[in-house]
């Protein structure tokens, strides 16, 4: 009997010491996840603010693309703008330049026909055309030679001198304001000649002759 009582008292103790250890191991898991759902809702929470903070700065970002884009597009715009002035500039001022040079070459026609016209001497002739050649004064000869389009000479390419050599004692004063230092071939001229006579030598046999020439007595440019 006694047995059988220290048995029973045995087993409640160790019934009731195994039910406390229970208890306090789940309380123990009952804190620790008590703790870890803390943990997950400050989670939670953080994400939730994150987001809406990636939300806030995705909408400035695109924002700011949007009003970039629009400064590009407005400098896209005044860029096309300022090349289009620049181009009606250019053409302004290739209009006006070409108006000037029209109305300088009206000018000097003007000019050289009143002198022609005006002059009674017959061996006067009044000329337009285009310089082919020029020749750089060389033992005193000095001359361009003229593709001539209008004037009693139209149609032909006649040397015009200032001077035909050491021999010529028949040099005119020539007027106009076209300098052979600085013209180029290619360039428009009108003015006077007068149909005259040059003394020059014969290199091959050394003796002078006589030969008929244009020499200049007004030459101007004319434009381009």
């Amino acid at each position: 009997m006694k047995k059988l009582i220290t048995v029973s008292l045995l087993l409640i103790s160790v019934s009731i010491s195994f039910s406390q250890s229970k208890k306090k191991q789940i309380e123990t898991l009952t804190y620790k996840l008590d703790s870890i759902n803390s943990v997950l809702l400050r989670s939670i929470d953080d994400n939730r603010e994150l987001n809406s903070n990636k939300i806030v700065l995705e909408s400035k970002i695109s924002l700011l693309k949007n009003e970039n884009s629009s400064k590009n597009d407005k400098i896209e715009s005044l860029t096309k703008e300022v090349k289009s002035l620049e181009q009606d500039y250019q053409l302004v001022v290739a209009e006006l330049e070409l108006k000037s040079d029209s109305l300088d070459s009206c000018v000097y026609v003007l000019l050289n026909k009143n002198i022609s016209e005006n002059n009674k001497n017959p061996n006067e002739i009044y000329f337009e055309g285009i310089v082919v050649f020029i020749l750089t004064p060389y033992d005193n000869i000095e001359y361009i030679e003229v593709k001539i389009d209008k004037g009693e000479l139209a149609g032909k390419t006649e040397e015009l001198y200032w001077s035909c050599g050491t021999s010529d004692t028949n040099t005119i004063e020539s007027t106009g304001d076209f300098d052979v230092r600085y013209a180029d071939e290619g360039k428009k001229v009108a003015g006077v000649i007068v149909r005259s006579n040059c003394m020059s030598e014969n290199y091959e046999t050394g003796v002078d002759y006589s030969k008929e020439i244009y020499r200049v007595k007004v030459l101007n440019n004319a434009g381009n």
